[in-house]
């Protein structure tokens, strides 16, 4: 049971009460806010949920947000490792990702493709930016 702190406590006390202190429990009324877990399997519902105004879901937005990003004559392309990502992660060890790496469009800063990848070699992240040519609509040189 969880306690009040002192001086909320001795406030209370010195209000002369008629009635004791009321415990957590009482306090709360028996309520409890959603834990993690259930917050996030709401989450993952409403994202892949296609009831929205635009009828598809948020997922789908995303990926064909991504794939829209194109690159023409001179643009450049950003390729970058970034460890910020991985810490929200609890079990890092079991899922086998070090972190995550991201390409973008240097002209106007889109995000091309990201991948989780187990180390920073570039030999890890090769196959994604093989598999994401094709969508990427690069022009050719």
């Amino acid at each position: 049971m969880q306690m009040a702190s002192s001086a909320v406590l001795r406030t209370y006390l010195s209000q002369k009460p008629s009635q004791p202190f009321p415990d957590f429990y009482s306090y709360m009324n028996n309520k409890w806010p959603p834990n993690g877990d259930n917050i996030w399997r709401l989450y993952q519902q409403a994202v892949y949920s296609s009831l929205q105004p635009y009828s598809y879901s948020n997922v789908l937005r995303y990926t064909q947000e991504i794939w829209s990003v194109r690159f023409e004559r001179g643009d450049t392309a950003a390729f970058d490792h970034t460890f910020a990502a991985t810490r929200a992660y609890r079990d890092k060890k079991s899922m086998g990702k070090k972190c995550f790496a991201d390409f973008n469009n240097g002209r106007i800063g889109e995000i091309g493709g990201i991948y989780a990848v187990p180390t920073t070699k570039l030999s890890n992240v090769s196959h994604g930016l093989t598999q994401a040519a094709p969508q990427l609509k690069m022009y050719p040189y």
